[in-house]
C-alpha cells in the first residue's frame, strides 16, 4: 500500500507563513523602506493597483517583517493610505497603496 503525499506550490508554505507574521509585526517607521516599497509596488501593480509582498520581496529583497512592518505603520498613520485584499482563510494576500494618501504621511 502507498502513502498518499501530498504536493504543494514551493513558494507557498513560505508566503503562507509569511503572512501569519503580519499579526505579529511591531510598526516600523522608515522612509527609505517606506520608498522602496513604493517604487515596487509601481512597478509591480495590477491593472487595479493591487500587489502580492511575494512581489514586493522578489523585487526589492526586503525581508517580509520588514514589509510588513512598514505597511502596518503605514496604515496606522493613515488607515486610508493602505487597502488589504483577504483570502477566505482570512490571510491577506494583496495590498493597495493609494499614492495621494501615502504622500500625507
Amino acid at each position: 500500500m502507498t502513502k498518499f503525499v501530498k504536493t504543494q506550490h514551493p513558494r507557498a508554505p513560505h508566503r503562507r507563513l509569511a503572512v501569519f507574521e503580519y499579526k505579529k509585526v511591531s510598526p516600523i517607521a522608515d522612509a527609505s523602506l517606506l520608498g522602496r516599497i513604493v517604487s515596487a509596488w509601481k512597478a509591480t501593480r495590477s491593472p487595479l493597483w493591487y500587489t502580492s509582498f511575494t512581489s514586493i520581496y522578489t523585487k526589492t529583497r526586503i525581508p517580509y517583517p520588514k514589509i510588513f512592518g512598514v505597511l502596518k505603520w503605514l496604515h496606522k498613520a493613515n488607515p486610508y493610505a493602505v487597502r488589504f485584499n483577504i483570502d477566505r482563510t482570512g490571510n491577506i494576500v494583496y495590498f493597495k497603496l493609494l499614492p495621494n494618501e501615502v504622500a500625507k504621511c
